[in-house]
């Protein structure tokens, strides 16, 4: 496993957004309690560690949501939202001994995708698939917004030992257009 180069963040249209939404200690601790509701009443272990958001009471996730479609609009220039699109979230949740992670694109639910790294410690990482199949790291930091093609095979990698009673979440964000991938992507 080789760490990820610039060139091919730029080869395979990754876009880094760091300090893309801050949160505050009071509202994380608020966010962090939505986050955790949803994961009680929400988790299918068929699915593996992901879950939706559903239920919360604060506006982080439309904001959230709405920010990201903002700056998808500014990366990429004018698309038209599909049918198909929604503005659910999808958190991905682990610590230490708690993690399970497999190679997945999205193929199937968006064009645009992104990963907004909500809570993480410094060391948590993701993986990507070169053409060649050779796996490529990338550290992310807390408050990062990564966007990239939703054919892109990815997996994130265990938690960072440390602090272990501390969730890692992530927080994954797509947009369906009615234009392909290839022509969404090609504009950057």
């Amino acid at each position: 496993m080789e760490w990820l180069p610039n060139k091919f963040l730029q080869l395979n249209k990754i876009t880094s957004i760091k300090n893309f939404y801050i949160i505050g200690d009071f509202e994380r601790t608020q966010i962090n309690e939505d986050i955790e509701y949803n994961y009680l009443k929400y988790i299918n272990p068929s699915l593996g560690y992901n879950f939706p958001i559903i239920e919360f009471n604060n506006s982080f996730f439309y904001k959230l949501y709405d920010k990201f479609l903002t700056e998808s609009f500014r990366i990429f220039g004018d698309f038209s939202l599909s049918e198909n699109n929604s503005s659910l979230c999808w958190c991905y949740r682990s610590r230490n001994n708690d993690f399970s992670s497999s190679w997945h694109d999205h193929k199937n639910t968006s064009i645009i995708n992104a990963v907004y790294y909500y809570q993480t410690q410094d060391g948590d990482s993701i993986s990507f698939l070169d053409t060649n199949y050779d796996e490529m790291k990338y550290n992310v930091s807390e408050g990062e917004l990564l966007i990239f093609p939703n054919n892109l095979p990815h997996k994130p990698n265990p938690p960072v030992s440390g602090i272990s009673d501390r969730y890692r979440y992530s927080i994954n964000l797509e947009i369906h257009t009615n234009e392909t991938t290839e022509e969404i992507f090609n504009r950057i």
